[in-house]
């Protein structure tokens, strides 16, 4: 899968450093993972290839109340992230 983002705010505008006490992305819209199931993003931002990470499922709330401790979308929790993608954190 890939991750494609135009610019640097929309990469902010969905990256966690703590949701659920866990970095990952935070994706407000409809979409169906399995929950747990590992799998790996390919991420870039502004067409620059940021790095590969694998991620899994770990909140989803698609139809529930939508709040800020129950926001609705999907989360899916960083697992590994390569040294590319690392970097490219610690820059921002």
């Amino acid at each position: 899968m890939q991750l494609r983002l135009g610019s640097l705010k929309d990469f902010v505008s969905i990256w966690r450093d703590d949701f659920l006490g866990r970095q990952g992305f935070f994706l407000p819209e409809k979409r169906k993972f399995v929950m747990g199931e590992p799998f790996k993003i390919d991420v870039r931002v502004q067409e620059e290839q940021w790095g590969s990470v694998e991620v899994a499922l770990a909140w989803y709330n698609l139809n529930g109340m939508n709040t800020e401790q129950t926001p609705r979308g999907v989360f899916l929790a960083l697992l590994q992230a390569d040294g590319s993608f690392r970097k490219k954190l610690q820059s921002f």
